[in-house]
């Protein structure tokens, strides 16, 4: 499990005094900076450009070449070829967790992120609710946009109380920066706090704000739970006309419980 970036030393030692007779001579020429100083950044951005353009094959031996002389954001690359089994290897998720670690320790927020996952759904190896969630945390409070998706993860393991206490005021908090930072499923498990009185007083108005917004912004999950609101008439007028409109948009979506919802529709 532990995998750590290389470290590329160079030291440039001074020639040996000269004897007195030779001090006028032309001085010798110090030698070159080894190669391994210039590879890593060249490497990196070439297999970055690659990867962006799916020529995974291509990229695989220039992201290994930079990731093994420190370029974390070369191994969280290389730990996505294993993790989907792109470019032409086996996918293979124990790597992926090797590689994610590297990144992660060599300061590649999206990696903890990543590692966070794989320690939640045990692929790779044994399952580690307690490290996922301080990974989750650590890639969440990194602040990037990429690490929305980590903060909404770490909600539903306070909401749950997997990997520590539950904590629906934590939950809450990690739900609304998801939300707020454009993660759309945030703002619909938010809106469940609100609908279930979660932590909170039950506020169904509330609730069908952030299912809206969840909606509106592609997340099915959300339009399929403001559907629910519209069938039962929470929060809205029961209207099975808009709730249907809902339930098919989620179905479409690829949200199949919305489908199930939609056939039971009267």
């Amino acid at each position: 499990m532990i995998a750590v970036a290389a470290l590329i030393a160079v030291f440039l030692f001074a020639p040996a005094a000269m004897p007195q007779e030779q001090e006028n001579a032309a001085p010798k020429e110090n030698p070159k900076p080894a190669a391994p100083v210039t590879i890593a950044p060249q490497s990196s951005k070439e297999g970055r450009a690659l990867f962006d353009r799916k020529r995974y094959a291509e990229a695989k031996p220039l992201l290994e070449k930079a990731c093994n002389i420190g370029n974390a954001d070369s191994c969280g690359l290389l730990g996505d070829l294993y993790y989907y089994g792109w470019g032409g290897v086996d996918q293979d998720f124990e790597q992926t967790r090797l590689l994610d670690k590297q990144a992660c320790d060599g300061g590649s927020i999206e990696s903890c992120g990543n590692l966070g996952l794989l320690y939640e759904k045990g692929l790779g190896g044994k399952t580690n609710y307690t490290a996922a969630r301080s990974l989750y945390k650590k890639a969440c409070n990194g602040g990037s946009s990429g690490s929305m998706a980590r903060c909404s993860s770490l909600g539903m393991l306070y909401l749950n109380g997997v990997g520590g206490d539950r904590d629906y005021a934590e939950a809450s908090a990690f739900f609304r920066k998801a939300c707020d930072g454009g993660f759309m499923l945030g703002c619909t498990a938010l809106g469940s706090l609100y609908q279930n009185g979660q932590g909170t007083l039950p506020d169904a108005g509330q609730a069908r704000t952030l299912y809206e917004q969840a909606c509106n912004g592609g997340e099915m999950v959300g339009c399929s739970w403001l559907g629910r609101l519209y069938e039962i008439g929470l929060g809205v007028p029961q209207d099975y006309g808009q709730a249907r409109t809902l339930f098919k948009k989620a179905c479409d979506g690829g949200f199949k419980p919305a489908c199930e919802s939609l056939g039971k529709l009267p």
